[in-house]
């Protein structure tokens, strides 16, 4: 069974615009590497998952170059907790 590597992001709220047309852009993007993302009170969490590391890095660079965020705008998580639906 092939490893499968995820990173959750955190983008403050207003970037979420920006971010959502990226992910929604990029639906599909490199072997579904974007597997959900969620607008919450003050930030907007993604989770990219794919067997291939370098395909993440990649995926993760160009929505930073899409949207003109640095790296310094986001936070990465270690877990999915805060991206779950609390309704």
């Amino acid at each position: 069974m092939d490893q499968k590597f995820k990173c959750y992001l955190e983008i403050p709220t207003n970037h979420s615009k920006t971010i959502q047309m990226a992910v929604e852009i990029d639906d599909g993007y490199d072997e579904d590497v974007i597997t959900k993302y969620n607008s919450q009170k003050n930030f907007l969490g993604i989770e990219l998952e794919t067997t291939n590391f370098r395909s993440l890095n990649k995926s993760l660079q160009s929505l930073l170059e899409r949207t003109k965020l640095s790296y310094d705008t986001i936070n990465f998580a270690q877990n999915e907790s805060k991206y779950k639906n609390n309704n």
